[in-house]
């Protein structure tokens, strides 16, 4: 199974890694969490039909800013749950 991370390094800072690869680095979750829905299209769309977690870690930042985000892609279907 992979497994995308997005990573909350401080309120204003996020990065996105695949199997301890960084991928990219965000100023906004938004935007992280947008990078991460893409490359996880990208695989499937290359025929990885392997199913992708995407997962929030608890980071240092203020207590409002750690929500668990995760979604699973499989069979082209985003299934979303988010945690306040």
């Amino acid at each position: 199974m992979e497994r995308i991370v997005v990573t909350h390094i401080r309120d204003d800072f996020c990065l996105v890694s695949h199997q301890e690869q960084t991928l990219s680095a965000h100023t906004t979750e938004h935007e992280a969490l947008s990078a991460a829905f893409a490359f996880a299209s990208r695989c499937i769309q290359n025929g990885d039909k392997t199913v992708v977690v995407l997962t929030k870690e608890q980071g240092p930042g203020r207590a409002s800013h750690r929500r668990a985000v995760a979604g699973c892609l499989l069979d082209g279907n985003w299934w979303h749950h988010s945690h306040r």
